[in-house]
């Protein structure tokens, strides 16, 4: 059975890949490759990665990686730049 941070650590290897990961594509890609019982319903019925999930990946990431969200459905993470403000959360690309 999977770990939280064996999924955080796969998530952190597909955003290197291209320098972002979008949210989608990582539900996607854990339901694949871990299951399903790591994806839980939003407040707003959407697919959410599981918290466990998200602590792990922000552990790993905390100095390297911001969370994008342009609206309901555009939301990503991203590599830090030198520009971006302080904090995790961003809100341009």
């Amino acid at each position: 059975m999977a770990k939280p941070k064996q999924i955080a650590e796969w998530m952190l290897n597909e955003l290197e890949k291209t320098g972002v990961l979008d949210h989608e594509v990582a539900v996607g890609g854990i339901i694949k490759l871990f299951g399903s019982e790591f994806i839980k319903p939003s407040i707003y019925g959407a697919p959410a990665i599981d918290k466990r999930v998200l602590r792990a990946f922000q552990r790993l990431t905390k100095d390297t990686v911001v969370w994008v969200k342009l609206g309901p459905l555009e939301k990503f993470w991203r590599k830090r730049r030198p520009d971006d403000p302080p904090g995790r959360r961003q809100y341009d690309y």
